[in-house]
């Protein structure tokens, strides 16, 4: 908690140092830094704004450790070059912090100016106290963000638990009425009320200005500010009834739009700051309603309709076809997977997916995009893993001419490159803090600068994430921002490993020898018993890629158009039955006993699990003079 909970100070000092520092005027200077060192001492980072290059930033954090203990003008040397620089301690949000004004070519600090940046930090040392008690206080709603997610997940009517909803929901926005519709044009239908009252209007007219909106507020509502709802006897008995304020939020649930309203006897219950709380709730609405849609949607026969949905499936017949020989498997651990994958896909939710490395996750990311409503949009894949902390963020976001040194010109990022269809992050966990606190800022607003721009850029993008790690672990570590979390795990799905699923191991491998074969040129060579039995006998760490890779490898050096055991190369700590023979026969042996204690002697349930019939596993066990009798 020690860990989080200091991390959550460092972003608040670290917000605080970048909206001050570069709204303010009163002094020029090239670059901006601090080093943010919790109490704990368990998080440092870096900030740098402006133009620098590698070894000044070096350069800067040697000067920040070594001589930020009180303030001072001070010289820094990088690349031959002696640079004037203002030093200021600051003891804010709980950490202890450097910060340095580094001067522009030809200009030399006075004390007039050490004076300003004292009163520069100052401020930031006062905001970042405001921020960090905002953190502190919002630990609630994320706590009722994940109750109503769990409300949700288990009901496939959001009717039956919507009273449980509004209930959880006031803890953070205290309402005494909460309502969903429907809306149509300039129409609004009533479909959901926590709490009826004696007359419910269920057909309503609204100013279509006011559905546009994406919310409407009225802290202190009156009669004549409601001139937009009607008819009028609806508008007079809701004020009639004592409700005061009013804040409705508009989103899609699909193809249909729809409104979150919250009503109070009070007056100014509401204000802008509720805004996000709000949307957050009516968005998990949204993704509800959705699959409720999903689940209840009647076909439609009519001849449009077939001919769109002819269409549709030609286009994911085209784009699918390498992915549904990649998703090949019937195991019980993996059907849920890609029945998750096709509910979601309908809709516009944010999707996590979670699972080992090699487990097929952008097979999955794929498979949703292509199944999706932006399948015909790009797909855009980024690994944060694969980038350093100031090119991930020149990446996502792209950068203006003159950024930094080096950018000769401008250039897009990858979100704006994804815009209508999807953006793929892989190993998330690895995106940087300031990385994160960017991301988590375009989510919620879907807009963004780019690097050393002014500019605001919206970008309509469907995010899906992945990662190999516990995120919630790295949330306790101070790793992982756990607001970013919880906009990232709208919809989750775990894929699970290739050891959990070995019912999967033979259909998948003889899809993939088909795939590489075809690939190489080479006639499709058959595995062999020997080689069946090692591949359901190895553990696959390294899961379906490994398995790729081993048999890819087989293909390349097999020969007479087979794939013996030999042919396999594998990691040996890989095995899990134990033997101090490497005599491939015993190995057989001992992969059919085990299955068939796991089966409790099934036949047929071990011989599916082997990748054999029938008939070939009654010949192994009498060749291993294994029992034959019927054992259940």
């Amino acid at each position: 908690m020690q860990a989080a909970r200091g991390h959550g100070l460092v972003d608040a000092l670290e917000s605080a140092f970048r909206q001050i520092v570069e709204s303010s005027s009163d002094f020029s200077h090239e670059v901006a830094a601090a080093l943010f060192l919790p109490g704990d001492a368990i998080l440092c980072r870096l900030v740098i704004l402006g133009l620098f290059d590698e070894a000044m930033r070096v350069a800067i954090e040697d000067l920040l450790r070594t001589q930020g203990r009180q303030a001072q003008i001070c010289r820094l040397a990088v690349a031959d070059r002696i640079r004037n620089c203002l030093v200021i301690p600051v003891r804010a949000a709980g950490c202890t912090s450097a910060i340095a004004f580094v001067a522009p070519d030809g200009v030399a600090y006075t004390t007039d100016d050490l004076g300003k940046a004292e009163d520069l930090v100052q401020r930031i040392s006062m905001a970042s106290d405001q921020t960090s008690r905002a953190i502190a206080a919002s630990k609630e709603p994320l706590d009722v963000s994940e109750e109503v997610l769990r409300e949700l997940a288990h009901v496939l009517h959001v009717g039956d638990v919507f009273p449980r909803i509004s209930a959880i929901v006031k803890r953070v926005l205290p309402h005494d009425r909460m309502t969903m519709t429907f809306q149509d044009t300039d129409s609004v239908t009533l479909q959901l009320a926590s709490l009826p009252v004696q007359h419910d209007f269920r057909f309503l007219r609204v100013d279509p200005g006011i559905l546009a909106r994406p919310y409407v507020l009225f802290p202190n509502m009156t009669l004549e500010e409601m001139s937009w709802y009607e008819p009028a006897e609806a508008r007079e008995f809701m004020c009639n009834s004592g409700f005061l304020s009013f804040l409705a939020i508009n989103v899609r649930a699909r193809d249909k739009r729809m409104g979150v309203e919250f009503w109070a006897k009070n007056a100014h219950a509401f204000s802008v700051a509720d805004v996000p709380m709000a949307r957050t709730i009516a968005n998990y609405l949204a993704l509800a309603v959705s699959h409720e849609q999903l689940a209840s949607s009647p076909v439609d026969p009519s001849p449009a309709r077939a001919a769109g949905y002819e269409a549709r499936v030609t286009h994911l017949l085209e784009t699918l076809t390498d992915q549904t020989r990649r998703i090949v498997g019937t195991s019980p651990v993996w059907t849920p997977v890609l029945g998750a994958a096709k509910r979601v896909a309908e809709t516009d939710a944010t999707v996590l997916l979670i699972g080992e490395s090699g487990t097929g996750k952008e097979v999955i990311a794929r498979f949703i995009h292509s199944a999706s409503r932006v399948g015909r949009g790009p797909f855009v894949a980024v690994n944060c893993a694969a980038l350093p902390e100031q090119l991930l963020e020149s990446e996502l976001f792209g950068f203006e001419r003159g950024a930094f040194t080096g950018a000769t010109h401008s250039k897009p990022g990858q979100i704006e490159l994804a815009a209508g269809g999807i953006l793929f992050l892989d190993e998330v966990s690895e995106m940087s803090p300031s990385a994160q606190a960017k991301f988590l800022r375009f989510l919620q607003e879907r807009e963004f600068r780019r690097l050393g721009g002014t500019r605001l850029i919206k970008s309509d993008v469907r995010v899906i994430a992945a990662t190999n790690v516990d995120l919630q672990r790295a949330i306790h570590n101070g790793t992982f921002r756990r607001d970013l979390y919880y906009r990232l795990r709208v919809f989750d799905i775990r894929l699970p490993s290739l050891r959990e699923r070995r019912e999967d191991i033979a259909p998948l491998s003889d899809t993939l020898l088909d795939e590489i074969s075809q690939r190489l040129g080479r006639l499709r060579p058959r595995l062999t018993s020997a080689a069946r039995a090692a591949l359901q006998t190895y553990r696959w760490p390294g899961n379906v890629r490994e398995l790729r890779n081993v048999l890819e490898r087989a293909v390349i050096l097999s020969e007479g158009g087979t794939i013996g055991a030999d042919d396999l190369s594998f990691d040996e700590e890989g095995f899990e039955i134990e033997s101090n023979t490497t005599d491939l026969n015993s190995v057989e042996r001992d992969l059919i006993d085990k299955v068939l204690r796991e089966c409790g002697g099934n036949k047929s349930l071990a011989a599916k699990k082997l990748g054999l019939s029938r008939m070939q596993l009654y010949v192994r066990l009498r060749r291993y003079d294994l029992p034959r009798q019927a054992m259940g």
